[in-house]
């Protein structure tokens, strides 16, 4: 499902149909620096540098251009789908909308964009966030050492995305040794100004399907609707009931999302292949 801020092209489904459909994926969740659940992890540590939006699109970007892959699919340059979770979700967005090679797109549970959360807060609390993060810019400018900050955590400790996900997160730094539960806080203001969803309206006539999480508190699921409303046809959206980080952790949603995204991408990749043999015949 996941692959958490990685690049790495390989076969949608390991049934022989799809494999043979010659696509490329190009996938992950890209908010935490380094995580393992497919391959290798992204080379930013929380305390060495930035995590930001752009950086991460422009790494997928170039990994569509890469040519090969394992399991005997061989990738062409020109045939791609796009299939990325929570904050990746919004870098698969952006590149659809720009980037032709792209033949489908899945976002699950996507980052929309975190100044277009921050509209949501108090004006209190967003002039809070602008003077931490400049402290947090300025500090790091004359010092070199970044400050680290918990990307999820109890309610009384400070993280980027509260109590939602903790229990996950410590999860994961139990069962994978390349995982912090932590960035860079002068990432934060980095992140404020990406806008993954600007173009959206420009993803068309590329197919796209949105999964979303009906109690999702991490990326609330009606910023992500009302994004695609904004998109045009042909698109699909699913959702589920549950929350953000049941994608990763519930066997029922994970299952409901990987049928629902194979018969998306059958129907707009392998099906308009077929159509194209059929109209030679």
């Amino acid at each position: 499902m996941c692959s958490h801020g990685r690049i790495g092209p390989i076969s949608l489904v390991r049934g022989d149909t799809l494999e043979r459909s010659r696509v490329g994926r190009a996938g992950g969740c890209g908010t935490c620096p380094s995580h393992s659940h497919e391959t290798s992890p992204v080379a930013i540590e929380p305390a060495f540098g930035a995590l930001t939006g752009s950086a991460q699109e422009n790494e997928a970007t170039s990994g569509l251009g890469h040519r090969g892959g394992g399991d005997g699919v061989e990738l062409t340059r020109d045939s791609f789908q796009h299939d990325d979770v929570s904050f990746a979700g919004g870098h698969a967005l952006r590149i659809a909308s720009c980037d032709r090679r792209v033949k489908a797109v899945v976002a699950q549970v996507p980052a929309i964009g975190l100044w277009r959360y921050l509209r949501r807060s108090a004006p209190a609390v967003r002039e809070a966030f602008l003077v931490q993060a400049l402290a947090d810019r300025l500090d790091y400018a004359s010092t070199g050492r970044p400050r680290s900050v918990a990307i999820t955590g109890p309610d009384e400790a400070e993280s980027i995305l509260g109590a939602a996900g903790y229990d996950w997160h410590r999860g994961n730094e139990q069962r994978h040794r390349s995982f912090h539960n932590a960035i860079a806080a002068h990432s934060l203001d980095r992140i404020a100004v990406y806008d993954p969803a600007a173009f959206v309206e420009d993803i068309s006539p590329t197919p796209l399907q949105v999964i979303l999480a009906e109690h999702d508190t991490t990326t609330p699921s009606d910023v992500a609707r009302a994004v695609f409303d904004r998109a045009g046809e042909p698109k699909e959206l699913m959702e589920f009931g549950g929350g953000h980080y049941d994608v990763y952790d519930n066997e029922t949603v994970k299952q409901q999302c990987i049928a629902t995204t194979t018969a998306f991408l059958v129907t707009h990749l392998l099906g308009e292949r077929s159509n194209a043999r059929a109209a030679v015949v």
